[in-house]
């Protein structure tokens, strides 16, 4: 996927997001928030990307690659169907290979 994606900018909202959620434990709020809680464009790219990377790794299954999924759906949906922008536009390739019959090679093919 490293061409549809800066990994250094995806790996630092990953660690933004690890030291939001560090930080969420040690305060009051006493638990984490879900997957669909976090929603901004971002975080929900990060989550097709982890998606389609634990549904490859499971062999075309992942019950947490579906769970992720089903959270970015309605962000991925309202790319297909309004506006939208570079991210948005990346958004919709991972959701395409999501939906390709055999994932990796439907990843793949987006890749190249």
């Amino acid at each position: 996927m490293y061409p549809l994606f800066d990994i250094e900018a995806i790996i630092e909202h990953v660690e933004m997001l690890w030291s939001f959620l560090e930080a969420a434990l040690r305060s009051s709020l006493g638990h984490l928030p879900g997957a669909d809680a976090i929603v901004d464009d971002d975080t929900n790219l990060t989550k097709m990307i982890l998606a389609a990377a634990l549904t490859v790794e499971g062999n075309g299954h992942s019950d947490l690659g579906q769970r992720l999924f089903e959270a970015v759906k309605p962000a991925v949906t309202a790319s297909f169907w309004g506006p939208t922008d570079m991210k948005g536009l990346s958004l919709i390739c991972v959701a395409v290979s999501r939906f390709q019959p055999c994932l990796s090679t439907g990843t793949f093919s987006v890749i190249s």
